[in-house]
């Protein structure tokens, strides 16, 4: 994973130029995790990268003031990733989650999309969970 974070974050920078110098404006919406603040014993690894992807953002912002930098943390979705939870697991996270469901992925792309939009023009520096009331 860790190859796979430098790529983002050499791809990101090789962009900030054109976007903050140039444009002197810019959007960035980072997916990070709800596990990168409320971390899971049993996946240590995936909640520190994670949380790297917040650390980063928390950077950028400050950075680049003039750059609107936004991190969503979803919680659990309806992918490949939680469909082999077994169904205790599953039960006990849907009992932790108001809307008593897990969200599906376009909730979270809705998400983006509105952050990207210029009704959120005045948003950044915002980390926005998307999580069902999970962590509130």
């Amino acid at each position: 994973f860790e190859w796979l974070f430098k790529i983002n974050f050499l791809s990101i920078h090789a962009l900030l130029e054109d976007l903050v110098v140039k444009m002197d404006k810019g959007k960035i919406v980072f997916i990070s995790s709800l596990e990168s603040i409320v971390a899971s014993p049993t996946s240590a690894a995936y909640s520190a990268s994670k949380r790297a992807i917040n650390s980063y953002a928390d950077s950028l912002r400050r950075l680049y003031p003039n750059l609107s930098v936004i991190n969503i943390l979803p919680g659990f979705i309806d992918t490949d990733m939680t469909k082999d939870l077994p169904e205790k697991a599953k039960q006990d996270l849907l009992n932790k989650i108001p809307l008593k469901r897990f969200a599906n992925p376009k909730e979270v792309a809705n998400a983006v999309a509105f952050l990207l939009s210029d009704e959120a023009s005045y948003i950044t520096g915002e980390s926005l969970k998307v999580n069902g009331g999970m962590y509130m």
